[in-house]
Order: C-alpha cells, then sequence, then structure tokens
C-alpha cells in the first residue's frame, strides 16, 4: 500500500540538508485514554485520565522543527520581527528553542504563505495539499508518543534509547534523529527539547484537536529536555508555562491537518 507520508525537502531556493517528514498519524474515529496510568508511579493529583476519540487523523513530523527548517522559513517570507537564529546550541539539524508560543504561531503564518505560494517541495514536486499546519494539541501529542505502546518514554521503558537527557548529554541539544524512534516513526519525542502544544493548560478538547485559546493563560510543554533528568521526559508528563516566554530547550514540533482550512 502506498505511504500516506509526505516530506519536505525544499522551501523556495533552500534545499534541506535535514528533510521533515510528516509521518501519517490514523486517529479517526478511535478512543485514546489520555493520562493513562503508566505503572511509572507518578500520578497528577490534577488530572484523572480521560477518554478521547479522535474526529480526524493528522500528520505530525518526525523531528522537531531544526534550526534549517526555521530558517529557511524566515529567509525565505521576510521573517516579519522573527529571529533567524534565536538559540543558544547552534547546528542547523538541531531543534529549533528559544521561542515563544507566540513566535511560533507567526512561523505558522509564514509556512501557510509559503504553501499557498508553492514554495514547499517534496521531492522535485510542489506540495499540493488540502490542509493547514499547527501545534498539535497535548492530546494528539500523547497519542503519537505512545505509538500504541505503554511505555514509560517515546518508544521505549530505557530512556538511554530514545532520549537525550541529563545523564548522557554535556548540557546543549543534539541533532535530531540520532535516538531510535518510536513505533510510528517518531524521533525525539521524549527528551533534546521540551515541545510547546496548542492548547491551554485547563483545556482539554472534546475530539483531540485545540480550539481556540485563551492568551492569557499558560500553556502545555511535553517531551522533556537535554538539561533535565530522566523523569522529565517521561511520556505522561505536563508541564505549563505563559505563551510569551522564550526559554532555552523550549522548542516545537509540527503538526499538519488535511482537515484544516487555514491553510
Amino acid at each position: 500500500m502506498e505511504s500516506k507520508n509526505f516530506t519536505i525537502t525544499q522551501i523556495g531556493d533552500i534545499v534541506l540538508k535535514q528533510p521533515m517528514p510528516f509521518i501519517f498519524i490514523e486517529a479517526k474515529g478511535k478512543t485514546f485514554l489520555f493520562q493513562e496510568d503508566d505503572k511509572s508511579g507518578f500520578m497528577d493529583i490534577d488530572m484523572e485520565p480521560k477518554s478521547i476519540q479522535f474526529k480526524n487523523n493528522f500528520y505530525l513530523c518526525a523531528y522537531p522543527c531544526t534550526q534549517e527548517f526555521w530558517q529557511a522559513v524566515v529567509s525565505q517570507t521576510g521573517g516579519h520581527d522573527l529571529e533567524s537564529s534565536p538559540v543558544r546550541s547552534k547546528g542547523l539539524t538541531r531543534p529549533v528553542e528559544n521561542v515563544s508560543w507566540h513566535d511560533i504561531k507567526l512561523f505558522i503564518s509564514l509556512l501557510h504563505h509559503l504553501l499557498h505560494n508553492e514554495k514547499l517541495f517534496a521531492g522535485n514536486q510542489v506540495i499540493k495539499l488540502k490542509g493547514g499546519f499547527n501545534l498539535p494539541s497535548e492530546i494528539q501529542w500523547e497519542y503519537a508518543a505512545r505509538a500504541g505502546g505503554a511505555f514509560l518514554f517515546a518508544g521505549s521503558n530505557q530512556v538511554q534509547d530514545v532520549a537525550w537527557y541529563d545523564g548522557n548529554n554535556d548540557l546543549h541539544t543534539m541533532p535530531v534523529g540520532l535516538k531510535k524512534p518510536n513505533a510510528w516513526g517518531l524521533f525525539d519525542m521524549s527528551g533534546n527539547v521540551y515541545e510547546w502544544c496548542a492548547n491551554n493548560s485547563n483545556e482539554l478538547p472534546e475530539h483531540g484537536e485545540a480550539g481556540d485559546m485563551d492568551q492569557d493563560n499558560t500553556v502545555s510543554l511535553r517531551g522533556g529536555g537535554c538539561w533535565d533528568g530522566a523523569r522529565s521526559c517521561w511520556v505522561r508528563n505536563r508541564y505549563f508555562i505563559r505563551p510569551d516566554r522564550r526559554i532555552r530547550l523550549i522548542g516545537f514540533r509540527l503538526l499538519f491537518s488535511p482537515s484544516s482550512s487555514t491553510a
């Protein structure tokens, strides 16, 4: 059967050193228990497991957004006040970090501009997609990270197999994709950089997709980072921060929704 995945290989005149694959996540009609007990002993006293039935499928990038991808989008669109290199740990194939939730929303609008103007390429073909880019909701993020399993980390019960954290890292981010992926082909869902999600900390979308957000509230982060311990990288762990904060080790991963009308 032909793969439904697609890969962005070029943005305008820039051919990416690290192409960005988007993995098709089959979710429509499926039921998922968000924050299901993973036997770690960690229990969020403010969060009871919640059953979610997804309304739509979605795509998730196999990697956190790289510095190369960020710079290519910013340079091909004029940037609109975004820094082309806001990071502390520099390297084209390392994750972009030190970006706020608001920065990312602007970045996504620039990505849609490129999509409208046929400046995104998969191989030699202009990408012809109906839908839009976004951040994943917490529910979409956790569903994809678990990949149908019940591991402590995204793809393994052994943190060193799948994550960069303070036990195997010298306090800077690492190039994406060096650790093992989870069962659905997603890398670095645990460790390397924390990842912004689309929704408020107190918002759990009924069908898994984040809606309009109260921008005065805190926003969810998931995944853990390379400066922190293994526990920060547990799939089930949740963190919250104001959307205007720019902090080292906080990056993001793009979602593409074929049902979206934002593009």
